[in-house]
């Protein structure tokens, strides 16, 4: 009996999906908006600046989603804002822990 290499069940590979996708679902929503996961170089500082503007941005995700001051969508609009300056300073942040510039 012969087994064509491209016919075996690919076990590994859906394993590592799932862990994936668990991995994903015990992400909080600011941690997936700065990539929490991306950092090639292991750099400890990196971490902090990300973990930093993840549990920021989560705490505005908790005022937007409270639903005690809804005002026709300016809170809304003030958190996208906030949360697009905390993403830039996130990622200049990043910027310069990792700049080898003197």
């Amino acid at each position: 009996m012969c087994i064509e290499s491209n016919k075996l069940p690919q076990t590994k590979t859906a394993t590592a999906a799932a862990e994936d996708k668990k991995k994903e679902e015990e992400l909080s929503i600011g941690m997936k908006i700065v990539t929490i996961d991306f950092n090639p170089s292991d750099n400890p500082k990196v971490d902090r600046i990300k973990r930093a503007a993840a549990a920021f941005i989560d705490t505005l995700a908790e005022v937007e989603d409270d639903g005690e001051y809804a005002n026709g969508g300016i809170r809304e609009h003030w958190n996208s804002v906030a949360v697009d300056h905390i993403l830039l300073a996130q990622m200049l942040g990043v910027k310069a822990a990792t700049s080898k510039l003197k």
